[in-house]
């Protein structure tokens, strides 16, 4: 593994423990709202959101895509500017 694969992946992985720390404290927060938005969803046929609003509770963990698959078939890594 190069310099700059291991650089991006450490981003990654810190990007990643942010990411976990942010939705834990957004559940602790809004928790209960976020209840009541799943079931009004339920009751609507899925129209009023069209995210799942826990993907971590999910039976289908790793599969939930928010940016939809065409962002994530067109993102392309940049070369880090340490790598330059």
């Amino acid at each position: 593994m190069s310099s700059e694969d291991l650089d991006e992946a450490r981003l990654a992985w810190s990007l990643s423990q942010m990411f976990e720390e942010l939705n834990s404290l957004l559940w602790s927060r809004y928790g209960d709202e976020f209840v009541a938005f799943a079931m009004e969803e339920d009751e609507e046929g899925g129209a009023a959101l069209q995210q799942p609003l826990e993907p971590a509770r999910s039976s289908s963990l790793g599969s939930h895509d928010p940016l939809g698959s065409e962002s994530s078939q067109s993102f392309s890594p940049q070369p880090s500017a340490s790598g330059r």
